[in-house]
């Protein structure tokens, strides 16, 4: 320190060896401290004078020994550790001396370096007693061969013969093609007859550069069938209706359904007929096959309503001891509306009014409306709304004479009771008919008797009869006449 003259000299007071003049090699020394002494010897009056200069010498850390280095200008990840010499300390950092935007901590892209130039990066290695040590790796890079870019390609069936040179992306080099067998192929693939998989187009390296490679990975796909349009009919009362069925042909799953009507009854296929009035809407079907395009198909769904009754009406006839069912049909097919449980008649035009034929009051009666659809049958059902003071109703005449009016002894009521027995007489007290279970229907009388005097049609007159319900009530007795 101070201001020394220079005119003294260096002593290695350690022996070191190390020491030149006044330069030390510190590579020639283990670590340690050494001492070299600067002495001035006396001049005139004046002593001489010496300092002593103690020198520590660390390990030192390296960057390695760089240089130049010529790399395939196709490698995008090369590692510039690779390019160092000696034993580079790690902890250090690279730099990109000419700012090319290709160095990536330790890692160049080197495909973004330009073939023919050179390209410096230094790798620096911070020392805390020696400072920044580094080293400096000169890139140049060459040409490297392209094979272009591969993936996937989608090809349908019915295409014709594809150049899969002409699928690759960029700007391939030349090269040569194998199949996925590994052996050697012409490039030109026909859907038809190859085998699809994975085609590598290959091309030769050079001395810096490997062969390169880019795959085609074929998938052959067969053409899109919707199937061809069809038909559902379905009632009003489904909430998960299946539309694939409704397609002809041999449609293929997968496709999706959309709702060009926009009805907002459709979910995945599926239709919910409770959100639709009775009427037609169509449903699309389209199936997509990548590499072979799309297909539609189209279903048509009526949805028919179930039938309903209103309006029913019971009426008495007390005269015959019967009653009427009548009630009006709406909804479904009217042109098939079938009433079951009862006969009777249905009118052929609107209001489709039902109207059964006489029930005797005894019975109750259930009738079941529905028609071809059937959405829902309606169960009609009751029983008599008649009421009358006598069990049965017993008339003071009857014509048999062969016009259809009023032919027999008809006895109102007495079907319900099946255990009866009426017995008829003259009016000579000759029993001239009998019969149990009389129904007006099966047992009745006709006005004649096989049991009188002279059997056969019986003359006009009066005859007396006899009911017995059966039922424990009091026996009826009274008159009829008999008129021819």
């Amino acid at each position: 320190t101070g201001t020394p003259d220079t005119t003294g000299s260096w002593t290695d007071l350690d022996g070191t060896g190390a020491l030149s003049g006044a330069t030390f090699n510190a590579t020639s020394v283990a670590p340690g401290s050494y001492q070299f002494q600067y002495f001035l010897p006396g001049n005139g009056p004046c002593p001489a004078d010496s300092a002593v200069v103690t020198v520590e010498v660390g390990t030192g850390l390296s960057a390695g020994v760089g240089g130049p280095v010529t790399i395939c200008g196709g490698i995008t990840a090369y590692d510039l550790f690779q390019a160092l010499g000696g034993s580079p300390d790690p902890g250090g950092t690279w730099s990109d001396d000419l700012g090319t935007g290709s160095l990536t901590g330790s890692l160049i892209d080197a495909s973004l370096l330009p073939a023919g130039g050179t390209y410096p990066f230094t790798y620096t290695v911070q020392d805390p007693n020696c400072g920044d040590v580094q080293a400096t790796v000169e890139v140049s890079t060459t040409e490297f061969p392209d094979p272009g870019s591969g993936g996937p390609l989608v090809l349908c069936s019915t295409d014709g013969v594809v150049d899969l040179t002409g699928e690759l992306g960029g700007a391939p080099d030349p090269g040569s093609w194998t199949n996925p067998g590994g052996q050697p192929f012409n490039g030109q693939f026909d859907p038809a007859v190859d085998t699809p998989g994975e085609y590598v187009y290959t091309v030769p390296g050079t001395s810096s550069c490997p062969d390169t490679s880019a795959v085609l990975d074929i998938t052959i796909n067969q053409p899109p069938d919707a199937g061809s349009d069809g038909q559902l009919l379905a009632c009003d009362t489904l909430t998960a209706l299946d539309l694939f069925p409704g397609l002809g042909g041999a449609p293929q799953t997968g496709g999706t359904w959309s709702d060009p009507g926009t009805t907002g009854a459709l979910t995945n296929g599926l239709v919910n007929t409770t959100l639709l009035p009775a009427g037609s809407y169509a449903f699309d079907y389209t199936v997509d096959v990548p590499g072979c395009g799309s297909d539609d198909a189209s279903v048509v769904l009526t949805v028919v309503e179930g039938v309903t009754v209103r309006a029913v009406q019971l009426d008495c006839n007390e005269e015959d001891r019967t009653y009427v069912v009548t009630f009006i049909i709406e909804g479904g097919d009217p042109g098939t509306y079938a009433v079951t449980g009862l006969e009777g008649t249905i009118t052929e035009q609107a209001p489709y009014v039902f109207e059964s034929v006489p029930v005797i009051t005894s019975e109750d009666f259930e009738v079941i409306v529905d028609d071809q659809y059937g959405c829902g049958a309606v169960v009609v059902a009751g029983s008599s709304p008649c009421e009358f003071t006598e069990d049965v109703f017993v008339p003071g005449a009857f014509t048999p004479n062969g016009d259809g009016i009023n032919d027999f002894f008809q006895i109102p009521g007495i079907e319900g009771f099946p255990l009866n027995e009426v017995i008829i007489f003259n009016r000579w007290g000759t029993e001239v008919f009998k019969a149990t279970g009389y129904d007006n229907r099966m047992v009745f009388w006709d006005g004649t008797s096989v049991d009188a005097l002279l059997p056969g049609e019986l003359p006009t007159g009066t005859y007396y009869y006899v009911i017995d319900l059966g039922n424990g009530a009091e026996v009826i007795k009274g008159y009829v006449y008999l008129e021819r």
